[in-house]
């Protein structure tokens, strides 16, 4: 490049490299002559693109080599650092995405549980559990990020998880703190979505008599209503549910004498549905999120913390294990269990007195008429 950086040129590489995030970029400037300036111009479509991995080097029309040279450091903000190929161990292109150095992390969750269990603790500080959240809170601690809310969390009220992927997806967050299903590699989202990170089902949930779900189907747009009813066991209809919540459907109903829900091999509407989690279009933290997502996978983390949220939903008494419907076994007689006994004995003294007394009056008054 010559005297100006060609932003043209720039554009190109950025679209060419579109989801490729950690690609190794070596920029080589010639016969610059406001250096400062081209590095600023630089940094800034670095940073929009944003590619991370990038080494700057400045060569004149000499025919000597510089050893000098200009490293980018994307973390906490976007800097030139300057760096000499005279330097001993020396890495060219550092995982950068190991430490972040405190940069914000924005997200929002749609409360959707056992995804996502919100509450406020005794000092009213809010606390997140389940094996989504966790695992975005693990991503951020891992790798020294700071979490950042998008808006401020109001207990209970559930947001559609297209909702809150949406807003990944129109840069508003970061990473979105909820399950998105994405099911053809053709999908929009697919590309800057993580790996798959829970493979599930889709069931249908049914409660009381099965009616026909072509006569019977409701369409709702109240979506912290229809979260309540289902997690309530409201058995007036049937419900809509991907295997982690039918499992804590079934955790929430295992030593119940009836059980409220229920389901059956042809009521699943898909047998393999793949969950990911969605970050922004040409997420930079793409790489690290996904590393970390392997590593959750391998140890084993999401029956820790599926086990972690459903013991915060009993403690928070959102859950109960009370059968509702408990079996009653032999029970020593009292008093109160003879209250029937006593009225129908009672009812029979009253009756049986006004007949007697009906008879005397009877025998007195139409005796000797006769």
């Amino acid at each position: 490049m010559e005297n100006a950086l060609n932003v043209e040129l720039m554009e190109i590489a950025a679209r060419s490299l579109y989801y490729i995030r950690q690609s190794r970029v070596l920029i080589i400037a010639q016969n610059i002559i406001n250096k400062q300036e081209f590095m600023d111009t630089c940094l800034n479509l670095l940073q929009e693109y944003p590619m991370t991995n990038v080494l700057l080097h400045f060569i004149e029309s000499s025919q000597e080599i510089p050893l000098d040279y200009q490293q980018l450091k994307p973390y906490p903000k976007f800097h030139w650092q300057f760096r000499s190929l005279r330097e001993t161990k020396l890495v060219y292109y550092p995982q950068h995405w190991r430490n972040l150095h405190g940069v914000n992390i924005t997200t929002h969750t749609d409360q959707s549980i056992p995804a996502t269990v919100a509450y406020k603790d005794v000092q009213g500080n809010w606390k997140l559990n389940g094996h989504v959240a966790r695992l975005v809170l693990l991503f951020v601690e891992h790798f020294n990020g700071t979490l950042r809310m998008y808006k401020t969390l109001n207990e209970g009220e559930v947001d559609h998880f297209t909702i809150v992927a949406d807003m990944a997806t129109k840069r508003l967050i970061d990473i979105a703190m909820c399950l998105h299903v994405i099911s053809t590699p053709g999908h929009s989202t697919w590309i800057y979505a993580s790996d798959v990170y829970e493979i599930g089902q889709d069931l249908s949930v049914m409660g009381g008599i099965m009616l026909d779900i072509f006569r019977s189907l409701v369409i709702t747009e109240n979506i912290t209503e229809y979260v309540r009813m289902r997690f309530d066991f409201n058995t007036t209809t049937g419900y809509y549910a991907a295997l982690s919540q039918w499992k804590l459907f079934s955790l929430k109903q295992k030593y119940h004498r009836y059980k409220s829900f229920c389901t059956y091999d042809n009521l699943t509407v898909h047998r393999f549905i793949p969950w990911n989690i969605i970050l922004q279009p040409n997420s930079q933290f793409k790489e690290a999120f996904n590393y970390l997502l392997h590593r959750v996978h391998q140890a084993g983390m999401l029956d820790a913390w599926y086990a972690s949220a459903f013991y915060d939903l009993v403690k928070l008494k959102r859950l109960s294990l009370v059968d509702p419907n408990p079996e009653r076994g032999p029970q020593a007689m009292t008093v109160d269990d003879l209250q029937i006994a006593w009225l129908v004995i009672v009812i029979g003294l009253v009756v049986s007195g006004a007949i007697f007394f009906l008879e005397l009056w009877y025998y007195h008054n139409f005796r000797y008429r006769d």
